[in-house]
């Protein structure tokens, strides 16, 4: 699989919590040097911080994360948008373990989340 394409802005990760987006960011970075890497993006319900990356006349190519579903759904059929991007679709096929994982991660606070002591 192909991780990056030169002649896009960057590779959007696109998953949910709990599905290795973080990991896959890390391999990405850790193979490909000297690139952005931006992590989780568009926390606020909309798609505009992925737009304002998008249309950035900085040079450096981009990694990134977007986990959050709410924006998602202003993706559809925004090929324009996702055109500019390589995007990765990043699922867990165990559905049962992925369950397991986010629920004990939900069990935790936001401060356990934060320092990863939960």
């Amino acid at each position: 699989m192909q991780f990056v394409d030169q002649n896009k802005v960057g590779t959007l990760i696109l998953g949910y919590y709990r599905n290795g987006t973080h990991f896959l960011e890390d391999v990405i970075a850790d193979q490909h040097r000297g690139m952005h890497k931006l992590g989780e993006i568009c926390n606020d319900n909309t798609i505009n911080h992925l737009v304002r990356l998008t249309l950035s006349k900085s040079s450096r190519y981009k990694i990134c994360i977007l986990n959050n579903p709410n924006p998602k759904f202003f993706l559809v059929g925004n090929t324009d948008l996702l055109q500019k991007w390589h995007v990765i679709n990043l699922t867990r096929t165990n559905k049962v373990r992925h369950f397991i994982s986010n629920w004990f991660w939900m069990l935790n606070t936001q401060e356990e989340r934060i320092m990863d002591t939960g």
